[in-house]
């Protein structure tokens, strides 16, 4: 049986890897506590470096993020802030916010929304690492990102309470659409991305983000 033929952004993300250029775990010494406090000196010490704990206590530095996916960040940022209901307390995040969640992972997706309801009882200026885990997320992948390290990120955000995640890859032009308890499903270059469920009335525009045919 002939095997596939990498895509591109495989072939690129393999030699990336080969070289050591991705994301990087680092075991700490079981004494070292990184407590929410001293990670966020790290980061503040580090600034082009963007730093994530798993569940394990371990310290994940990742790639920082490259232009394509950036932009596409900001395109997709921009029209979940456009639709969310400011008045209702809903509230959009960036890459750079830190989620403390259930199980001990303390992760930065790079686009989050959290509803007003599951923020209603929540300081919204409680600190700089929330214990919460959003109802929405994003993952975009980078050139480095190899698909199954995103897809594993994207089900441990899903053990911890988020209720719908996208994962765009804008090299192979697809998305996964993934739901706690169920496969994800693949969309080859979709145009618009609607979710009545968790995102009633929302509908993202994707035109912008493929490279044209």
């Amino acid at each position: 049986m002939t095997a596939k033929p990498r895509s591109k952004a495989e072939e690129v993300s393999a030699l990336l890897s080969t070289l050591g250029i991705g994301p990087l775990t680092l075991r700490l010494p079981p004494d070292w506590q990184l407590t929410n406090k001293k990670l966020l000196e790290l980061c503040s010490l580090n600034e082009t470096v963007p730093f994530e704990v798993d569940e394990t206590g371990a310290l994940i530095l990742n790639m920082p993020s490259g232009p394509t996916s950036e932009w596409m960040m900001i395109e997709i940022a921009w029209q979940l802030r456009s639709w969310m209901d400011v008045d209702a307390g809903d509230l959009v995040f960036g890459s750079s916010a830190l989620f403390e969640l259930p199980d001990g992972n303390r992760r930065s997706p790079d686009i989050a929304w959290a509803s007003g309801q599951r923020l209603a009882e929540f300081d919204v200026f409680d600190g700089d690492v929330w214990r919460l885990a959003p109802d929405f997320i994003v993952e975009i992948r980078s050139m480095s990102d190899k698909i199954e390290d995103q897809q594993a990120k994207m089900d441990m955000w899903l053990r911890n309470g988020v209720q719908l995640g996208w994962l765009v890859d804008p090299f192979d032009q697809q998305i996964r659409v993934c739901r706690p308890g169920a496969e994800p499903v693949l969309l080859e270059r979709p145009t618009e991305m609607a979710d009545d469920e968790v995102l009633p009335g929302l509908v993202v525009d994707l035109k912008r983000i493929w490279r044209r045919p």
